[in-house]
């Protein structure tokens, strides 16, 4: 049977809904755009992809590792390279070394069909290797089962307490990094009700005070599973500064940036060439224009910034990019 997915209808609008995988689970991949608040004006919005998701569980892997990379196999087939998508749900992960995983976040590999684990990347609050299924407390914040240490209120799911990172929303590198008009908002990952203190114990054990004691309490009483959440800003598109042809994955940059400047990444192919770079805020007034002639796969701009939000469009044979920053 398919998960059931919710959205703000004031907010997301509904495009389409493509199946991926259709077996003992059905995963199915939902088109949906923003509602921009411009988009009377400039004919023109972005898209988010959904993929909810609940594979196989038990031992071994490998029935849900074959659901995963058909998947992701299907995805290929579908982009050149990741959109703004998001692949989330019970993927009933015991570390991460399956190869289920492994093929969904790839981490040694190039980031045009990479999705990002938030807690490994861009957060940076664990590394890999981890078993989190045989040494919990690496992560014992993160730990999505259970919320319960017996059948109490009811046999229902799983017991133990805390015990395992079964549910993971996985980001594309462009909704990560903030390519196209909406981005992950860095270190907002949490898992609702889990102040780190929960291995072995149900969520309503002794003191809890990461979320309120109701909602505590109605974690306990409604589901087995923490919830786990993450925060995306979605930015209007204005008119003057939207990509006049986008070469997707040419220029990445370090978000947010810091006060050493501004690291902006380029793809070999890139190298030896004469880059233009124009800098707007929010209402699309220019601030900033340069040309440097791209000497290395990472370089570094010093250019002042107050705190906020920018755009930055690079503009190289003929291909123009525009990439949202935050300067804390």
């Amino acid at each position: 049977a398919p998960v059931s997915f919710f959205y703000n209808t004031k907010k997301i609008g509904y495009v389409s809904t493509t199946p991926l995988y259709t077996n003992q689970e059905d995963i199915d991949l939902y088109k949906l755009y923003f509602k921009d608040p411009n988009l009377a004006h400039t004919h023109d919005t972005t898209f988010l992809y959904v993929i909810p998701c609940h594979t196989i569980s038990g031992t071994p892997s490998t029935p849900r590792d074959q659901q995963d990379s058909i998947v992701i196999n299907a995805l290929k087939g579908m982009f050149s390279s990741l959109p703004n998508l998001i692949y989330m749900g019970d993927f009933n992960t015991r570390s991460s070394s399956e190869p289920g995983y492994e093929y969904i976040t790839q981490p040694i590999s190039d980031t045009t069909f990479k999705l990002n684990d938030p807690q490994f990347h861009p957060d940076g609050v664990l590394k890999y290797p981890i078993n989190w299924d045989a040494a919990p407390t690496q992560c014992a914040k993160d730990l999505t089962t259970t919320t319960r240490s017996s059948t109490v209120p009811n046999s229902c799911g799983t017991t133990g307490g805390g015990k395992d990172w079964y549910d993971h929303i996985f980001m594309s590198h462009q909704l990560a990094y903030g390519g196209d008009y909406i981005s992950y908002i860095q270190n907002s990952y949490t898992t609702i009700g889990n102040d780190g203190n929960r291995i072995g114990v149900s969520i309503n054990t002794g003191t809890n005070n990461s979320a309120p004691a109701n909602v505590i309490n109605a974690l306990f009483n409604f589901s087995d599973k923490y919830p786990i959440r993450i925060s995306l800003l979605a930015t209007n598109r204005i008119s003057g500064i939207d990509d006049l042809l986008s070469k997707d994955g040419s220029v990445r940059i370090n978000n947010p940036i810091d006060n050493n400047g501004i690291c902006i990444h380029f793809a070999s192919d890139l190298n030896g060439q004469n880059m233009a770079m124009g800098i707007y805020d929010v209402c699309g007034r220019n601030l900033s224009q340069s040309s440097f002639n791209v000497s290395s796969s990472v370089m570094n701009k010093n250019i002042p910034l107050v705190p906020g939000v920018y755009f930055i469009r690079f503009t190289i044979g003929g291909y123009s990019t525009t990439l949202k920053v935050v300067k804390e």
